[in-house]
């Protein structure tokens, strides 16, 4: 018997209606894979009975559960907003909610629980022949990352957590969203002083590349419930761990231009209102606003790239008590199954 070929390999996935519950999945991930990996305790203790080893036995089992990631993968304007529900915000729908295009705008609040959808994961293992189901119920996104660079497509990843993996049934006949990719070179920056300044000032012939991530700080929870499954009962939100982390390079312009302007803002400490733009065909858009700071009061990582000056700027999350992340998708699809 061979083993199973990861090209033959398929993973799809549900909305779940009641979080934990498993559902049958309703489409395939549009992703280049999803590395799971168990997140299980054993309590080894070192009884003293008499015996020269470090572990004399009587190992138990404590805890379950499972983390998951999604590597580098091209971004697909007709699922994306599944991520989004399950990380940024959830309970969106789109606009006009009955016919292409469809506009969906999650903006995180900062005094409301975000209320992220989890879904039902589904994977299958095969050789051709034989093949292994697996599930995981109540998956979620601990963060989302984008990364904007030349002569790519744009690509995402993903890191979340799940229950404990499951047997199961592959939920037969789904398939694939429409495959639409954006090209990273179709991105646009603008970076203004506030929110409400936002996509004033586009900044041309200066951005080389940006990487951006969003945590949006839930997690799971386990607590005293006497599950026999030693699963997490429950997911939380940890304010702690919501933030935003963005990286951009550019050209230094010697007489004017933008690193400039930032080496001044980087220096008061003033908020930097920032937009990424990717405008597609059939009205696709993918867009991307956020409030940062400077990691630090001082630009001065100079490097070179072609013969050329590059500055590489390291941005973290602010606010200005009212606004800190949205993100906003204008797709062919209005289902969040």
């Amino acid at each position: 018997m061979p083993p199973a070929i990861t090209a033959l390999q398929t993973l799809q996935w549900g909305k779940e209606t009641t979080r934990g519950t498993a559902v049958a999945a309703t489409s395939k991930i549009a992703v280049e894979g999803i590395q799971f990996a168990a997140d299980d305790e054993m309590a080894r203790p070192r009884l003293a009975k008499g015996l020269l080893t470090s572990v004399p036995g009587d190992e138990t089992v404590t805890r379950r559960g499972t983390t998951f990631s999604i590597p580098e993968t091209p971004l697909v304007y007709d699922q994306h907003q599944h991520f989004l529900l399950g990380c940024v915000k959830g309970g969106v729908t789109s606009s006009p909610g009955t016919g292409a295009p469809e506009t969906w705008t999650f903006l995180r609040s900062l005094t409301a629980d975000p209320a992220p959808e989890a879904r039902t994961l589904e994977r299958r293992l095969s050789d051709g022949t034989n093949f292994i189901d697996n599930e995981w119920s109540y998956a979620l996104f601990s963060q989302l990352r984008w990364i904007y660079a030349i002569d790519q497509p744009l690509r995402f990843a993903a890191e979340g957590f799940a229950r404990r993996i499951q047997s199961s049934t592959l939920t037969a006949g789904q398939a694939m969203p429409t495959i639409a990719i954006p090209a990273s070179p179709l991105a646009k920056i603008w970076i203004d002083a506030t929110w409400a300044a936002l996509g004033t000032t586009q900044i041309t012939a200066q951005v080389l590349s940006a990487d951006i991530t969003f945590r949006s700080g839930l997690m799971p929870k386990w607590t005293l419930d006497g599950r026999t499954d030693l699963d997490w009962t429950t997911h939380i939100l940890n304010p702690e761990a919501i933030g935003i982390d963005a990286t951009i390079r550019m050209l230094i312009k010697a007489d004017s231009g933008q690193f400039a302007t930032e080496k001044t803002a980087a220096a008061a400490g003033t908020l930097r209102a920032v937009r990424l733009e990717i405008l597609g065909a059939s009205s696709n858009e993918f867009e991307l606003d956020m409030l940062l700071k400077h990691q630090v009061p001082e630009i001065q990582t100079i490097g070179s790239e072609d013969g050329q000056d590059i500055v590489e700027m390291k941005l973290v999350n602010s606010t200005d008590g009212t606004e800190m992340f949205s993100a906003k998708l204008v797709n062919q699809v209005s289902t969040t199954t």
